[in-house]
């Protein structure tokens, strides 16, 4: 038996460690045709487009957008904007460094995710993000000056509802050059 997918869920029996059970070819085909199945479905480039999917499926994430479907179309959820990415962004500098900036088309919510690394020795860091809501300027520290140990750091991401007279930058400022790799998104919701 090939697989069923994508018109039906796949159904596989369930083995337990036994000496005495063997596990036919046509098991280990059948999930080889299921994995194919998906590669298809994706493609060689992963999910890069929306895709073309059945009516079970209701909610996917593109580039970091939320689509829910109605059966027939994918519409965004909320302020339907895709925001801004950095990756590895270096400190080269003692001075403060903009990650991400992304300028808001229109008035809504936003989420703002930070992530950091730190080589060779400890450093202060600092993680600070400014915009503009509707009571003026906003300038929110998500990590205030401290130091940090070499290692991987990632920060409770930042729920912030903004209008489009400002951007919202994220910026981040290392105590030593050279020693501090920054990644940021700044996501509509």
């Amino acid at each position: 038996m090939s697989t069923q997918y994508p018109n039906a869920i796949d159904s596989y029996p369930v083995h337990s460690d036994n000496v005495n059970e063997k596990i036919a070819a046509s098991v280990l085909n059948n999930i080889q045709d299921a994995i194919v199945a998906l590669e298809q479905k994706l493609g060689q480039s992963g999910l890069t487009s929306m895709p073309t999917v059945g009516p079970a499926d209701s909610l996917t994430i593109v580039n970091h957008q939320v689509y829910i479907s109605n059966g027939t179309s994918w519409n965004p959820v909320g302020g339907g904007s895709a925001g801004s990415d950095a990756i590895e962004v270096e400190l080269t500098s003692t001075s403060a460094t903009t990650v991400a900036s992304y300028t808001p088309k229109a008035n809504g919510n936003y989420v703002v995710y930070v992530y950091f690394r730190v080589t060779g020795a400890s450093t202060n860091v600092t993680v600070s993000v400014t915009y503009d809501d509707a009571g003026g300027p906003v300038t929110n520290t998500l990590l205030p000056t401290q130091s940090e140990g070499v290692g991987s750091w990632s920060l409770v991401p930042l729920f912030i509802n903004v209008t489009t007279a400002a951007p919202i930058v994220v910026s981040v400022t290392a105590g030593i050059a050279n020693q501090v790799y920054a990644s940021a998104s700044v996501v509509g919701v």
